[in-house]
């Protein structure tokens, strides 16, 4: 990670840690659960593990399996189309075009 941050810095680019992600993907069967990543020797923070992570309206797992992406938004569908009854009047609710 420090050899990283050095070449950014011979480009002129600046690592921020409070704006770093940092996520590990993997397709092996079984619980993984690799430890935190602790970068106080270079002057930053411990990066913990998260199960997920949202990037451009995508929801990613460890498995790239998109499970959690597709719930939410089949979720988020279902839920627009019930409300649609609600934006109409109550006799004949909102219609279908």
């Amino acid at each position: 990670m420090k050899s990283t941050i050095n070449d950014l810095n011979r480009f002129g680019l600046i690592v921020e840690h409070s704006k770093t992600k940092v996520f590990h993907f993997t397709r092996l069967c079984g619980s993984f659960n690799p430890p935190s990543l602790n970068l106080s020797f270079i002057g930053g923070p411990t990066l913990y593990l998260k199960d997920t992570w949202k990037y451009l309206g995508f929801i990613f797992d460890r498995k790239l399996s998109f499970h959690q992406h597709i719930d939410f938004y089949s979720n988020k569908a279902i839920s627009t189309v019930k409300c649609m009854k609600i934006l109409g009047n109550s006799v004949r609710g909102l219609i279908p075009h």
